[in-house]
């Protein structure tokens, strides 16, 4: 074989497959720009994720803040309940409450109940219907 016909030492064989050169600017893969892509997933996807994290973190901050008020007005509420629940110890004041509350009578007092009264003569005059002509 001849150097021409595709031999080890072809020139023409050097060029086409590369072997022995260095690749030319126009010929050299891209790595800087995966190399740049690869970087941009990775910021894109932490961001996105300490995002979503940022806004659970503020959803949770809005959701305690409304537990917190209900636990001081529930607070409050055990508060006034715990002093009701005092004052009711006392024999007194519940017998004051029964009186107010529902009407009871103390031991030698009386009772009186207004009953509502008859019918006024006025009341029982039957009006005629409207449109209606009178004789």
């Amino acid at each position: 074989m001849t150097q021409g016909q595709g031999g080890r030492g072809s020139s023409a064989l050097r060029g086409k497959e590369g072997v022995g050169r260095m690749p030319g600017p126009a010929e050299r893969k891209p790595r800087g720009q995966w190399v740049l892509l690869a970087v941009a997933t990775v910021v894109v996807a932490a961001l996105a994720v300490h995002g979503a994290g940022s806004a659970n973190v503020f959803a949770e901050q809005r959701s305690l803040a409304s537990v917190q008020r209900q636990v001081h007005q529930l607070q409050a509420e055990n508060r006034a309940l715990a002093g009701e629940a005092r004052m009711l110890r006392n024999p007194v004041e519940i017998a004051n409450l029964a009186h107010r509350e529902f009407g009871l009578v103390f031991p030698g007092e009386k009772a009186y109940q207004i009953m509502p009264g008859a019918p006024s003569p006025r009341s029982l005059v039957v009006q005629p219907p409207p449109g209606a002509t009178t004789a």
